[in-house]
Formats: C-alpha cells, sequence, structure tokens
C-alpha cells in the first residue's frame, strides 16, 4: 500500500488505465490502476524520481531527476543523448510527435527538442525566456516565449508567428476549435485585451473579462467576447477570425455608456450574456448564429452583471440539447433559471442561496445537478421544469465530479453517489481534507492526506490504492 507521503499527482486516461507519479519505497515513479487494489501497480520504476510523462502509441514517455540531472525515457528505456539540467512540459502532438523543452545548465537558454519514437532532437531556439502557454492542435504545438508566440511542427521546426511589443503583453493562448488566437494585456487597471490571430493579425482591442469563466466562447464558425470600446461602451462583440468579420453583435445600450454586457456562456444554439438597455434595467439576453438578439424575461428587480457573470464556469449546466440551467441572483437572493434561448421557454426555477454563493451544476443525463459548496443540505435536482431534493443524506460537499450519469462527491469523511434523485452512502473515506475528486475510467479518484484512493460506487470497490 503507498505510504501517507506519497503524494499522487498527475492523473491522466490511457487505454482505459489511470496513470499517475506516486513516491514509494523507491522514490517517485509511474503508477497505474484499473480502479481495482489488483489492478493498482508500479508502471514503471525508473533511475531517480519521475517528474512528468505523457503517452506515444500507448508507450509512456518519461522525465525523471537524479541529483541536478534531467534524463528521457521512453517504454523503459533511456533516450540517448538526454542528460540536462532542466527538461519541461512533455507535449505529444497528433503524429506522434513527443516535445519539450531543455536546458544544458542553469545559465543556459531553453531549446525545443522533438522525440519521434527512436531519437530526441533539438528543432528550435535557443528561446528567450521559460515557455508557457502550450496548446497543441493536430501535429502543432503552439507556445509563448517572453513577447513571442511560436508554432513548431515535424515539417517546419520552429517558427516565430508574432512579437507583441513588450513580454508582459503576450499573456495567454486560446485554442477554440481548430484556431489559435492570441490574447494580449493591454492594461491592468482595469484589464483590457487585444485579440489577434495566430499570425498576429489585429482582430479586436479593449477585450474585457465580463465575469468569471473565459474571455472568449465560440458557437458555430464565430467568436463571441465581451469588448470596452470609446464611443460604444461594453458591448457582446464576434468575429470570424478576420479584422472585416469582428464587428459588435448589438449596441444594446446606445452611446459611450454601454450595455455593462457581461455573464458570456455558450449553449448548443445560443449565446447568452446580460445587459442593461439604459431604460428599463438589466436582462439576460441570446444571440443566434444569424446574430438575432433576443431579451429574455426579466428574471428579478434590478438583477446585477455580478451574480449574473454567474452563468459561466461551474454555475451553469445544459440539459438536453436546447436549454441552459444557470444561477444568477437580484443582488440579494439567488436563484436558480431555466432557458431554451426563448423569452417565455426562460423561467425563475426557485430562489436559492444568496449573490455570495452561487450554485455549482453539474449536468447528469436528462437532470441538472447543483449545490451550495460547503452548505449542507444544499444538493437538489432538476429536470428543468420542477426542482427536487434527493432522497437520502448530504452534508456540505466539498467536491464533485460526474461518471456516467452518477455523481460522485465527498462530504465530511464520506463518498456519496447521486444516480436519479437518490443519494447512496458508498462509504467512510479518508480525513475529511480532501479538496479535489476527479471522475476517469468509471471510477473517481482523488488524494488526502498524501493516500490515493479510488472508488466505482460500491464500499467493496472504494480503497485506498497501493
Amino acid at each position: 500500500v503507498l505510504p501517507l507521503s506519497s503524494n499522487p499527482d498527475q492523473f491522466r486516461e490511457e487505454a482505459g488505465l489511470v496513470y499517475f507519479i506516486a513516491t514509494s519505497g523507491t522514490g517517485r515513479d509511474l503508477w497505474q490502476t484499473d480502479g481495482t487494489s489488483e489492478g493498482t501497480a508500479l508502471s514503471l520504476d525508473l533511475p531517480g524520481n519521475a517528474v512528468e510523462f505523457t503517452f506515444r502509441s500507448g508507450q509512456a514517455v518519461v522525465s525523471t531527476l537524479s541529483g541536478s540531472t534531467y534524463s528521457l525515457w521512453y517504454s523503459g528505456t533511456s533516450i540517448a543523448g538526454i542528460a540536462v539540467n532542466s527538461l519541461k512540459n512533455l507535449t505529444t502532438t497528433s503524429d506522434g510527435s513527443v516535445y519539450f523543452f531543455a536546458r544544458a545548465t542553469s545559465s543556459s537558454p531553453y531549446y525545443v527538442y522533438r522525440f519521434d519514437g527512436s531519437t530526441a532532437q533539438t528543432v528550435g531556439g535557443p528561446l528567450p525566456a521559460v515557455p508557457s502557454s502550450l496548446v497543441a492542435i493536430d501535429d502543432t504545438l503552439y507556445f509563448t516565449s517572453s513577447s513571442t508566440l511560436y508554432q513548431v511542427d515535424a515539417t517546419n521546426g520552429l517558427q516565430a508567428l508574432y512579437s507583441s511589443p513588450t513580454a508582459s503583453l503576450l499573456s495567454r493562448v486560446e485554442k477554440l476549435g481548430d484556431d489559435v488566437y492570441i490574447l494580449e494585456r493591454m492594461t491592468s487597471s482595469p484589464t483590457r485585451y487585444n485579440l489577434r490571430d495566430s499570425a498576429g493579425q489585429l482582430l479586436s482591442t479593449d477585450i474585457v473579462w465580463a465575469g468569471t469563466g473565459k474571455l472568449l466562447v465560440s458557437m458555430g464558425d464565430r467568436l463571441y467576447f465581451i469588448a470596452n470600446r470609446s464611443g460604444l461602451g461594453q458591448e457582446l462583440w464576434s468575429s470570424d477570425g478576420t479584422t472585416a468579420g469582428t464587428q459588435v453583435v448589438t449596441d444594446l445600450r446606445p452611446g459611450s455608456n454601454g450595455s455593462d454586457a457581461g455573464g458570456l456562456i455558450a449553449g448548443a444554439n445560443h449565446v447568452y450574456f446580460s445587459g442593461h438597455d439604459g431604460v428599463s434595467g438589466n436582462f439576460i439576453y441570446r444571440v443566434d448564429s444569424s446574430a438575432v438578439v433576443t431579451r429574455l424575461a426579466r428574471f428579478a428587480p434590478e438583477i446585477n452583471n455580478s451574480s449574473v457573470s454567474n452563468l459561466n464556469s461551474r454555475h451553469s449546466a445544459t440539459l438536453g440539447n436546447s436549454k441552459v440551467v444557470f444561477s444568477a441572483s437580484d443582488g440579494t437572493t439567488g436563484a436558480i433559471y431555466v432557458s431554451d434561448g426563448t423569452p417565455t421557454g426562460t423561467t425563475r426555477l426557485i430562489n436559492y442561496g444568496t449573490s455570495s454563493t452561487p450554485a455549482q451544476m453539474e449536468t447528469l443525463g436528462g437532470t441538472v445537478a447543483f449545490w451550495r459548496p460547503s452548505v449542507s443540505n444544499s444538493l437538489r435536482v432538476t429536470n428543468g421544469t420542477t426542482v427536487t431534493q434527493p432522497t437520502g443524506t448530504t452534508g456540505a460537499i466539498r467536491s464533485a465530479a460526474r461518471v456516467n450519469s452518477s455523481l460522485f462527491f465527498l462530504e465530511s469523511t464520506w463518498l456519496r453517489t447521486l444516480t436519479g434523485n437518490v443519494v447512496t452512502n458508498v462509504a467512510a473515506v479518508g480525513s475529511g481534507t480532501a479538496t479535489e475528486v476527479v471522475g476517469a475510467a468509471n471510477r473517481v479518484f482523488w488524494a488526502d492526506q498524501g493516500k490515493l484512493w479510488v472508488s466505482d460506487g460500491t464500499a467493496s470497490g472504494t480503497f485506498v490504492a497501493r
């Protein structure tokens, strides 16, 4: 059994098994599990300590650290020529190339390496700074280094795509569909971004982060974002990836004040957002692929953008192919809403919580489960019409994950499941301090005080892996 100090991390599913790095008697090594005690075992016992891993053609590629020297291994065999001071960001692309960044000494620059299954060779460099913002699309890897966006592939090697005026501006790279977009942070108070394509072509300025979640969402072949422009104020914009095809979707509140648009979320056939028309107050709107904007039913008096922004992230969920369930508030009282993108199909389901504690949600087949983190007996289920409290005991949910059509969640020292409208006690587990549970291979995994726990949803199938 792995000791209390095993500290498992870097969980990755591959061919029906879950792999992770953990500390055992021989140091940090690569382990694997099929979700059973008998199927949890050491996968690779390599010299030194395992640091990172990825897969190529079903075989593990692992970096290890012995003393101050990093090495690289493939299918248990050392890859010649790799003995470096630093090695990071193992990434596999669709053609089977494994890319990583390495430097010879602590004062040396980083170079880009490519491993093709037999040899590892440099394909570019030196780089001006530590690489970051890695995004793999098909057979190409994109990343930033200092103020420059790069791409690397097996055919063309390393290419610089775009250099921003200063290193601090090129802050992140977003992948949407088959395309890569650059977000440059132009100001920090308030924070505003420029949007560029991978060649550096400027698509939009003054993008703002309106609430939690992503700066960009996509529907069909268009991007949607919130921008605050002189003369227009803060409104919803969209782009087809070209300068000519980037424009404001609707000017909800004509004039320089703008509608204070926010709460951006993409549904199956609509993008939802909030905005103030300057006359009647704050409403939720939706836009379809034809750029037709429809105002939905007003939910509550003076609903504010900070609460509507909880449309993002964990505070919304899809229901079937055409509905969205989300959390919002009127500034004091929270509520759960459902919308099919039409005014008559948008309703408040239940008053729930407060503006400062929005619900977290998960889609479970034909229903949506929602709860307030750390609030006892807050778990509810909706089919889009009615809201019910599941049968069975629920305390304060610390973390939850969906596996198939069931919700697995940690609550105090218990693992419980929600299936349909019934909560089942699975097993008493751990110390009650674990904060994240993840679902993979039809099971859930979590770390608690250095132990790796696994469960298939049954008491006999819940155990500390070894």
